[in-house]
């Protein structure tokens, strides 16, 4: 069994993670456990498409996930914990994150050919905002929910202001905080 690397802690105190078989057969499990490894582990989901764990509500109640194929959905950890769609296939959907209230989730699509920042409220359905202008990839919210940063395509971080306002969002206009720069290469 191999591990896909998305580890997603939950208050520092769980973590949701994928494996595969690597034995050829198209297995993939969704396993939660304990970060001190005091409980066994728990299988959530087993799908024959990759599943990728993306963030707990700040609840801790539910688990966004997604799908190379079916799209993206959320999974209840309490109850009956049937998975419920939150949005539907359309271009790579990658890197949610909640915001701090638990209202708003900002994610990464291509749907339209390249990468862009969008936020959609939660649990949805409505309208989703764009919040990235010239590409966007691994959006996070500040503390406080009053800003969303993101890389840009051309390797910049960026933050862009959001308000709310009930079920509507603000969006700013997008400032630079910082251009990375690729490490100088060693000539020795």
């Amino acid at each position: 069994t191999g591990l896909d690397g998305q580890y997603i802690p939950n208050n520092g105190d769980e973590l949701v993670y994928t494996t595969w078989d690597l034995s050829g057969l198209p297995q993939y499990e969704m396993r939660r456990r304990r970060a001190d490894r005091s409980q066994a582990e728990e299988t959530l989901l087993q799908s024959k498409s990759a599943l990728y764990s993306w963030d707990f509500a700040p609840d801790g109640q539910s688990l966004l996930y997604g799908s190379n194929t079916y799209g993206t959905w959320l999974l209840p950890l309490a109850g009956e914990r049937k998975p419920v769609q939150f949005l539907p296939p359309g271009g790579a959907q990658q890197y949610f994150q909640y915001s701090p209230d638990g209202r708003w989730v900002a994610y990464s699509s291509t749907e339209s050919g390249h990468g862009e920042v969008f936020v959609a409220p939660f649990p949805g359905p409505g309208r989703r905002w764009q919040i990235s202008t010239r590409g966007g990839y691994w959006p996070s919210w500040r503390a406080d929910g009053r800003e969303i940063i993101y890389l840009d395509s051309g390797g910049t971080i960026t933050t862009v202001p959001v308000a709310t306002h009930g079920d509507a969002l603000t969006v700013g206009m997008p400032k630079t905080a910082f251009h990375l720069q690729p490490p100088e290469a060693n000539n020795s």
